[in-house]
């Protein structure tokens, strides 16, 4: 550049701040970019303004698909339910808050995810937020299933404990325990006869006591006649609906 006045000291001093800014914004433009967690950054009005990497490989979307969106508004509800409320938090409070939340990404697939929800402020004023991202789906899946398995072992233990109980006692205890260990509401214990073409019901969940009228007294399907319960039958394994 050419300078002809006596200013050039401080015009030089504002050229050098001026590359110095410029080569600290590509700085941390490169490290963001770089670093493993997902990062995605809004403005003062909550719109997407940067969205790293990661974070394009954790949500199945580019960051051309989401800059400019507002994250309060302007994506559906299963993304943001469980999450907007650290967001908001955050943002009234201006002080980072730690989440864990269930996302369904923009992409449509189920996760859980971690992080912080950073405010920004110019003056104490809200300025926007800085948000990181940690997918820790398969590492919340491993520990639920853990938990599950360890339930399957000590049902099993429980149940050579309870084998001296009368019949109905102890279809009770499997039903309970079934439910249980498959997350389901309800359940029943029935038995096969010989040609497996009837199962004789004998006993309900208390789930299903409490909210049907059913016969205490066992119950005799046809399984040719039976829904999708029957098809475990048909299809002589577990079915999983």
């Amino acid at each position: 550049y050419v300078v002809k006045d006596s200013n050039i000291t401080v015009l030089d001093a504002s050229i050098k701040m001026a590359l110095k800014l410029y080569e600290s914004k590509e700085f941390y433009h490169n490290t963001l970019s770089s670093i493993q967690d997902g990062v995605w950054v809004t403005d003062k009005d909550d719109k997407m303004i940067y969205f790293n990497p990661t974070m394009e490989h954790i949500s199945g979307v580019t960051a051309a698909d989401v800059i400019g969106l507002n994250v309060t508004t302007d994506f559906p509800p299963e993304t943001t339910d469980h999450f907007i409320k650290y967001y908001n938090n955050a943002k009234s409070s201006l002080v980072p808050k730690k989440y864990e939340a269930e996302v369904v990404t923009p992409a449509g697939r189920y996760s859980i995810q971690s992080g912080y929800c950073i405010p920004k402020t110019i003056n104490d004023m809200y300025d926007g937020m800085i948000c990181t991202i940690q997918d820790i789906t398969q590492k919340r899946l491993i520990e639920k299933q853990k938990i599950k398995e360890a339930k399957r072992q000590n049902i099993i233990i429980d149940l050579h404990k309870k084998i001296a109980l009368k019949e109905e006692d102890l279809y009770n205890f499997i039903i309970e325990a079934s439910i249980e260990l498959t997350d389901s509401e309800y359940a029943f214990f029935g038995l096969l006869n010989n040609d497996e073409s009837i199962m004789t019901i004998h006993s309900w969940s208390k789930e299903t006591m409490n909210q049907c009228e059913v016969q205490k007294n066992p119950i005799h399907f046809p399984i040719k006649e039976s829904g999708i319960w029957g098809d475990c039958i048909r299809q002589r394994k577990t079915v999983f609906y």
